[in-house]
């Protein structure tokens, strides 16, 4: 098997949107993923979601993402047993060109940091901190899902998905769409 890099095949096409300044304000529904979809993070029992220590890291490293990170707000998230959903709002108060918002009058903002360098930051917090904690095993998906919020229906929308995955958990699972 010949394992050499060639650029024809050995590439990964990117899915986000081109052109797009993913560090303007606005409001983003992510989804990051646990490796080969491995239920690390906890169990769905009754309908509601019981964290395991990786899942508690998870969710106390994504809570804390908004304190170390001034342009960010973290809106409804979840943790599910191998993801978490969650709606990123990159604020950009005091920085940048005032323009129109789709989700409200706000601004847009100059690029102080990105929805891939948080993303990024917060999966290397949470795969240190879970492997200083005794859990080898612990890696993320390659990548994250993104979709940009574009007005307020649709954050409306994405909010209800979100607050209604643990009770949509049995179902997803049968049909094998646990992760996305």
């Amino acid at each position: 098997m010949n394992t050499t890099y060639n650029p024809a095949i050995h590439h990964r096409r990117s899915i986000r949107l081109r052109n797009y300044d993913y560090g303007q304000f606005g409001y983003y529904y992510v989804t990051i993923c646990i490796h080969e979809k491995r239920h690390l993070l906890g169990e769905i029992v009754d309908s509601q979601m019981h964290l395991s220590e990786m899942g508690a890291i998870v969710e106390l490293e994504w809570k804390r993402s908004e304190v170390i990170r001034n342009e960010i707000i973290i809106h409804d998230f979840v943790v599910m047993p191998n993801h978490l959903h969650g709606i990123v709002q990159i604020n950009c108060d005091s920085v940048g060109a005032k323009g129109p918002s789709p989700v409200h009058d706000s601004q847009i903002c100059m690029k102080p940091r990105s929805l891939s360098s948080l993303i990024s930051g917060f999966k290397a917090a949470v795969t240190t901190q879970c492997r200083q904690s005794g859990h080898p095993e612990f890696a993320w998906h390659r990548g994250y899902h993104e979709r940009i919020v574009r007005n307020v229906d649709e954050l409306f929308q994405v909010r209800q998905y979100i607050r209604a995955n643990p009770m949509e958990w049995a179902i997803a699972e049968e049909n094998g769409m646990c992760c996305g």
